[in-house]
């Protein structure tokens, strides 16, 4: 079976083949499990994630402690808070796992 990732990189995403040999050892996986969090605010985001499978939540805290959210990260998804991952700034979002999750790519 192909790996989503390298489908989603070079097939979809036009990255060339060599350019993904060349980053494809700095690429993990990891398992999670539904109610897992994989963000919390406050902490800098140091991943990008590929959702291979299973659901994302990505939310936020209102004043009064309401959940707002903000997107749901499905199979094939890239999943980041590119401000706090780009910039090194905390972030003001909440990232759990909905559904359990058999591999995400991660640490690019």
């Amino acid at each position: 079976m192909a790996d989503n990732f390298k489908v989603f990189l070079v097939e979809k995403g036009g990255v060339e083949q060599s350019a993904y040999d060349t980053i494809e050892n700095e690429i993990t996986t990891i398992e999670v499990k539904k109610g897992e969090s994989l963000l919390k605010a406050g902490e800098v985001c140091n991943r990008i994630f590929f959702v291979q499978k299973g659901l994302l939540r990505t939310y936020s805290l209102n004043d009064q402690g309401d959940i707002n959210i903000l997107q749901f990260a499905t199979e094939g998804w890239i999943a980041a808070d590119r401000g706090s991952y780009y910039f090194n700034l905390s972030s003001e979002f909440y990232r759990w796992s909905v559904k359990p999750i058999g591999r995400f790519a991660n640490g690019m």
